[in-house]
């Protein structure tokens, strides 16, 4: 079998990682409360506690590895100026009166040693915020407090990019479909499903 095949679609690359991972993600959904009952804006903080606390240690690791020269810069270069997650987060605080002191910081990491897997923890980041759009919405429903701190199509942690939330996610896409080789996929698919189990571990043991 050739190691290396004609340029992927992204499309066939998203299918492949939606069912490889599908046990992953529905065990990542089980750590969301939000979506159940009417949840208050003490549950949206205690939820944005929890992944300040994975996404802090998660997004300083990458920004580590800026400085270092290597197939990752350009991916890496694109993350930090359009897709970070904390300064969203640390925003979010300010506009509900919550702080980081004493929160907890998560030190087990996905490991990001190469291309594929870089690009596997953020299908992960990024698929969140096609998510969050459910959970913004189920909020402004439910919960006033929510609704008064965040007007419609306001950023925040849950969709981090207001508007421009499909395009984000189509030009994510695009650098998915520069996987070419088996190997690469092979490894994509690996770092996602570690990415997600980590999640998922870190959320669940601080959920209660």
């Amino acid at each position: 079998m050739p190691s290396t095949y004609p340029r992927f679609s992204s499309s066939s690359i998203l299918e492949i990682l939606r069912r490889e991972t599908r046990t992953e993600h529905a065990a990542i959904e089980k750590c969301i409360p939000l979506l159940e009952g009417s949840p208050t804006l003490n549950d949206y903080r205690r939820y944005l506690e929890r992944n300040f606390g994975f996404y802090q240690p998660f997004e300083s690791s990458l920004l580590e590895k800026m400085n270092q020269e290597g197939i990752m810069a350009d991916d890496l270069s694109e993350w930090n100026r359009d897709r970070r997650k904390v300064p969203i987060i640390l925003s979010d605080f300010d506009r509900i009166g919550a702080s980081t002191e004493g929160l907890e910081q998560c030190q087990v990491l996905p490991e990001i040693e190469t291309r594929p897997q870089l690009l596997g923890c953020l299908y992960v980041m990024e698929g969140s915020t096609l998510g969050g759009q459910i959970l913004a919405r189920h909020l402004r429903a439910t919960c006033p407090e929510y609704d008064a701190c965040y007007p419609e199509s306001t950023p925040s942690f849950l969709i981090p990019y207001g508007l421009k939330t499909d395009e984000m996610w189509a030009r994510f896409r695009e650098r998915l479909s520069k996987v070419t080789s088996a190997a690469d996929l092979s490894a994509l698919v690996g770092s996602a499903k570690k990415t997600f189990a980590l999640m998922s571990l870190w959320l669940r043991a601080r959920s209660s």
